[in-house]
């Protein structure tokens, strides 16, 4: 009889224990999940806010040659914005460039060679496909980001 009530009496004991250390580590478990949800949430956020902040400064440097006014600008001034026209262009391809599949990135590639080949004419002839494409490629990366 006296075993018995030692056999009821361990798994009582024992019961109590995992219930109470259930009771400190199940909670914990929650919060570490719920804090890593909201850390992804985040870092989806901010990489799609510098991935749209690229492109505004890449579609604002492309603007410059739509206006016409590189068209009478002073020939610095015009190397100057062609510059960083080239430059935006390559901030935005490296800030996708991750996330864009093979064929993606030879679509990319071909936008380069525009932009690498560009002048005050053709920024001016090709600015609104060239802004179509970089706005579809952009939709697209913040799609996969999401």
């Amino acid at each position: 009889m006296e075993n018995g009530q030692t056999s009821i009496a361990l798994i009582s004991v024992i019961t109590s224990g995992i219930v109470a250390i259930s009771s400190v580590i199940f909670p914990l478990l929650l919060n570490l999940l719920a804090e890593r949800a909201k850390w992804m949430r985040e870092k989806h956020s901010t990489e799609i806010k510098n991935v749209n902040e690229i492109t505004i400064t890449l579609l604002d440097k492309l603007a410059a040659f739509r206006s016409g006014d590189v068209e009478h600008a002073q020939t610095i001034i015009y190397l100057k914005v062609l510059s960083d026209t080239i430059s935006a262009f390559y901030a935005w391809e490296r800030a996708l460039w991750a996330r864009l599949k093979t064929d993606e990135q030879e679509t990319i590639k071909e936008l380069r060679k525009e932009f690498e080949n560009g002048n005050k004419t053709s920024f001016f002839d090709k600015g609104p496909s060239l802004a179509d494409k970089i706005l579809n490629i952009t939709n697209l990366v913040s799609n996969r980001i999401k």
